[in-house]
């Protein structure tokens, strides 16, 4: 059965939109303001009201109009003689008039009691709801703010627990009877006691991987010397096993503070993108930027940003999961603001020069810096640096098997594989530069140290000139 529609905007006529019929043509136009010309409060006195007619437009102009004023024949004159005129009892007309009036304004204010008593019911219900959301959300933020507490509390006892236990990382599998001669044999390499061990056992690896050693030191100052002596002393597996590959053999050993998946939540976590999150950095992508090696502009994908924003979040979600980074994704092509350090060190040699202090500044560029980062060091900076799981396999697939092209007008080079370094102009590539250098602070002792990527510059200050100079040396 086919549905009526409306006349004016030829939508359907359905029990949410009714309908009004006009009395003279027949047709349905919807009971509202913008279809019927009518007010909010005369199409509720002709719902209220079934005793009124409506016509519609269309029939009101096409109604014909004659005098209200008209001439008897003569012959009516004659025939209209004598009869006797009824006069008319104003009063009683009055009151008839006021009875209708009243009876309709009763109807009205009935259906307004209604109506009010229909919006209060709906306002009560709308409040218990609200009262039961609130009581709900402060149930879960007090849920939110237990496991908060029991997280911290976590956090410093398995930190208080770690604080005498250090990992050695690089190791292959050996038999666990084997395990207090390796450490006797690293000891001597490292010209420490031996004695200052309590206990060491074999964490669980990744696939094929080995997982690291962990070792129970005695004192939280011998983990400390243990470690420290390691990182000026090159470790290697050739040095400490035989029988193995020319290839494993120069594989480094590492020394670091205990801090694995394995013995400790972690810290760093990766949260799973949104389609909000790509959508608005897509929305703040410079459009003029070149396309990569897929030939897609970004005005493009600007163009469709919202439509593609979810599969892209599913597509980086899935690549941390997985661990892996796409091949197609890893070819360069040759051809963050600085301001807050530059505020710090400004104000540095500004406060050095008001105290009357001359001021030595070295600026240190290291060539090639991005070309020359070490893959597998920088897999270990970044585990030292709390990176763990399936997010440090990802920066490791992010970093395997990357190529590079030059191209020249509309022709490019065969891509060439990239056995070190990290991409050139991508955000990851300062951030993995950082994570290289990162322990260099701590080795610089009477100057202070501002680093942005691979730009560093050392800043010292003294009364006397050739002091500040020494102090930079």
């Amino acid at each position: 059965m086919a549905s009526k529609k409306c006349v004016k905007c030829n939508k359907n006529i359905t029990k949410t939109k009714p309908d009004l019929v006009c009395s003279r043509c027949d047709k349905s136009i919807h009971a509202d303001p913008a279809c019927v010309k009518l007010s909010n409060k005369q199409i509720n006195t002709l719902k209220n009201s079934p005793g009124i007619e409506w016509s519609c437009e269309n029939c009101l102009q096409n109604l014909s109009r004659r005098s209200s004023f008209l001439i008897p024949d003569d012959s009516d004159d004659e025939f209209e003689t004598g009869r006797d005129i009824q006069p008319v009892d104003t009063r009683k007309l009055v009151q008839e008039i006021s009875r209708e009036l009243k009876k309709t304004i009763r109807e009205e204010i009935k259906s307004l009691e209604a109506s009010m008593e229909f919006v209060t019911d709906q306002l009560s219900t709308m409040e218990q709801s609200i009262l039961k959301q609130n009581a709900i959300i402060k149930d879960l933020e007090n849920k939110n703010q237990d496991l908060i507490n029991k997280n911290k509390n976590l956090e410093l006892r398995v930190s208080k627990n770690l604080f005498t236990c250090l990992e050695m990382a690089g190791l292959p599998n050996i038999h666990s009877n084997e395990m207090p001669k390796m450490l006797e044999n690293i000891a001597s390499k490292l010209d420490v006691d031996t004695n200052d061990v309590r206990s060491s056992s074999r964490l669980p690896g990744s696939k094929d991987n080995p997982g690291p050693i962990l070792v129970e030191m005695k004192t939280p100052s011998a983990r400390s010397q243990w470690i420290a002596d390691s990182k000026e002393k090159c470790l290697t597996v050739g040095a400490l096993m035989q029988n193995v590959s020319q290839e494993k053999a120069e594989d480094r050993v590492y020394l670091r503070e205990a801090l694995t998946k394995y013995v400790k939540t972690l810290f760093i976590y990766f949260q799973k993108a949104t389609r909000d999150e790509v959508h608005k950095i897509i929305k703040n992508l410079n459009p003029r930027k070149a396309p990569g090696s897929d030939n897609i502009r970004v005005s493009d994908i600007k163009s469709i940003g919202y439509e593609v924003s979810g599969a892209i979040a599913d597509l980086i979600n899935c690549s941390v999961k997985e661990g892996t980074y796409p091949d197609d994704l890893k070819i360069g092509c040759m051809g963050k603001g600085t301001s807050d350090l530059l505020i710090k060190f400004t104000d540095e040699v500004n406060t050095n020069l008001n105290r009357k202090l001359h001021v030595c500044v070295l600026f240190i560029d290291f060539s090639r810096a991005f070309d020359t980062l070490d893959h597998k060091q920088l897999i270990s900076k970044l585990n030292d640096c709390g990176i763990r799981g399936p997010l440090l396999n990802w920066c490791s697939s992010y970093l395997q098997n990357r190529t590079f092209q030059v191209k020249i007008n509309d022709v490019s080079s065969e891509p060439i594989i990239s056995t070190e370094g990290t991409a050139q102009g991508s955000v990851l590539g300062p951030l993995h530069f950082l994570s290289y250098v990162n322990e260099m602070n701590k080795y610089i002792q009477y100057s202070t140290c501002y680093q942005f990527a691979d730009d560093t510059c050392l800043v010292a200050a003294d009364k006397d000139p050739n002091k500040a100079c020494d102090m930079l040396q």
